[in-house]
């Protein structure tokens, strides 16, 4: 009786301890397939102004005092209140991310912007109501300080016009309307700048690659490209068609040579995306009869500094920001579905094979 008792009582005790192996098995598969995803709610936004939303007024800190305005970075910055950054969503945020700043959305993109101002200060020079001098903008990688134990989940950003030096382009653009050789100089020594060593190319790859060792591993960066800028039938007393058609064609080789510089990133490991938005934009460029881009505009209320030709001049106006919005948005979805996807359902017999 003893013996028969004892091996009902070894029986019930490794069966006891089988049940608890398989819970710990079943539950281990089944937390790490259903549950493992962490719901995204961190975006920083870095880049120039395209990204900051320079043209769309009223930007942060617009309605204070001429004295506290030339303080105060966000206006400095021309960091608009309806900028695109600030339109896009993460279905674990409540809103728009311009309705969780400083919690779920940390902005820093900045008007004026280069490479070198991600990880450098920017001198930004003022005349506003006689509040005359400079202040520095801290560098665009110390948003991430604010982000304290907080970790990044994507990292937005425009970059790479004013290395390019955009703003003279389109000048020159002007210009070639009398003397067509200017635009042709100019464009020259782009690309001359462009490729050589420690040029544009390398300032790119430098950024990338400074963004995700300060973001950490874990951010997906997303590069978003610039829009063609002017109507295909050159419309506007500033520009003849041939000028229009240079211009846009340059800027489309630019964004191919910035996606290319990304997709040499991700075969480096790093997790960096490129969004194109040129299709998106195409026949609304600035002069078209549904822009979604700044015409040359004459000096506006907010400019830091008394100009003839508006700064809000040949950027996007609030439907291109949303336009903007909706490519990276699609961006930001696919990523999040590509996340949260898990891996093919298992049998329930799966459960029951226990190994030792």
């Amino acid at each position: 009786m003893n013996t028969i008792y004892k091996q009902n009582r070894n029986f019930k005790l490794i069966c006891i301890i089988l049940f608890f192996v398989f819970c710990i098995r079943f539950f281990t598969l089944f937390s790490t397939s259903a549950f493992s995803h962490k719901k995204s709610t961190i975006i920083v936004s870095l880049g120039d102004s395209f990204s900051s939303g320079e043209g769309i007024p009223p930007f942060y800190g617009q309605n204070e005092t001429p004295e506290s305005k030339v303080n105060n970075y966000d206006w400095l910055s021309h960091r608009s209140q309806k900028s695109w950054p600030g339109q896009l969503t993460l279905q674990a945020v409540r809103g728009k991310m311009s309705e969780s700043r400083n919690t779920n959305w940390y902005f820093a993109a900045t008007a004026g912007a280069t490479t070198e101002h991600l990880t450098k200060s920017f001198k930004k020079d003022y005349n506003v109501s006689g509040q005359v001098g400079h202040k520095d903008i801290p560098p665009q990688l110390d948003i991430f300080k604010e982000l304290g134990n907080k970790k990044a989940d994507y990292v937005t950003i425009t970059i790479g016009g004013n290395d390019a030096d955009f703003q003279n382009l389109v000048t020159d653009a002007v210009a070639a309307t009398l003397n067509p050789e200017v635009l042709d100089i100019r464009l020259n020594m782009v690309w001359e700048e462009f490729f050589r060593g420690g040029g544009t190319r390398d300032k790119l790859r430098k950024a990338y690659t400074d963004i995700s060792r300060v973001a950490g591993s874990q951010s997906k960066i997303i590069v978003a490209g610039y829009p063609k800028l002017l109507d295909q039938q050159g419309r506007g007393i500033f520009f003849t068609k041939e000028t229009a058609t240079i211009l846009n064609e340059a800027i489309s080789k630019f964004n191919d040579e910035i996606e290319a510089v990304v997709k040499s990133c991700r075969k480096d490991g790093m997790q960096i995306y490129f969004v194109s938005v040129e299709e998106a934009f195409s026949g609304h460029e600035a002069y078209s009869n549904d822009p979604y881009i700044n015409p040359v505009m004459f000096k506006q209320s907010e400019e830091l500094f008394p100009v003839i030709v508006s700064s809000y001049s040949i950027h996007p106006n609030e439907k291109g920001a949303g336009i903007y919005a909706k490519c990276v948005q699609e961006m930001i979805d696919k990523l999040e579905y590509e996340k949260s996807s898990v891996p093919p359902k298992k049998k329930i017999t799966d459960y029951f094979k226990i190994s030792f």
